[in-house]
């Protein structure tokens, strides 16, 4: 059961009491309930609407606990120290200035 219909259920209000109350349709408290993400404001007159029936909710419980919420995504830092790439089969440019050296030499 989705948190927004557990508390639904909890507070023994339909969806359509509810969306009336909170000021949407009762799409909205469905999509809600379907998992599409409850905005801020929503929040807010939920956890009032809540109070009516004497019921105390908080984020977390709208949410999720920060514990229970999946971490962000990291985001790749460019390698302070990057490592030569290894060489994967390709040519490597040749140094004509050092054959011409070498070949002066002998």
């Amino acid at each position: 059961m989705n948190k927004i219909s557990h508390i639904r259920a909890q507070l023994g209000v339909t969806q359509s009491a509810m969306a009336e109350a909170l000021g949407m349709s009762q799409g909205n408290v469905s999509n809600y309930e379907n998992g599409q993400t409850v905005p801020p404001y929503v929040a807010d007159k939920l956890i009032k609407y809540a109070a009516t029936f004497g019921v105390s909710l908080s984020y977390d419980l709208i949410y999720g606990a920060p514990d229970q919420l999946e971490a962000p995504p990291t985001l790749a830092r460019p390698d302070p120290n990057p490592r030569e790439e290894p060489d994967r089969g390709r040519r490597k440019p040749i140094n004509v200035d050092r054959i011409m050296t070498i070949s002066k030499d002998e």
